[in-house]
């Protein structure tokens, strides 16, 4: 059925998958996505990293476990003005240290819009900076 990042590792931004879009307005959808034991070393966004001009970003009926950034967005980093769609989506994440970090990371001009959204752990789920 969908598509299947397990076990991915990376140095550098989007442990699982890198999206990059320099077209505007342009639209990534996942659909049915499991992302599973990812890792950005050195990086942000241990399963997915996102970055574009006005990109819309949608997440439907995925599932996000036990991903890991060193940086920040243990699942996903969206920057650069991405507007973020996420509905039906399942975040997971065991904590091990004692410092926390987010799973979803929106910064910069980015805007986050959830809806059936479930966040299953004891770190903080939504980061949204100025």
């Amino acid at each position: 059925m969908g598509s299947h990042f397990v076990n991915a590792h990376k140095d550098g931004n989007g442990g699982g998958l890198l999206i990059l879009s320099e077209m505007e307005g342009a639209v990534c959808k996942l659909l049915n996505v499991t992302f599973l034991d990812n890792k950005a070393f050195f990086g942000k966004g241990g399963a997915v990293y996102v970055e574009g001009n006005s990109l819309h970003f949608t997440l439907d009926s995925s599932n996000f476990s036990l991903n890991h950034a060193d940086d920040i967005g243990s699942s996903i980093y969206a920057s650069q003005r991405v507007i973020v769609h996420v509905d039906k989506t399942l975040f997971y994440s065991k904590i091990t240290t004692q410092i926390i970090f987010p799973i979803l990371s929106i910064h910069g001009h980015a805007k986050a819009m959830t809806a059936n959204f479930k966040i299953d752990n004891m770190s903080p789920s939504l980061y949204d900076s100025p």
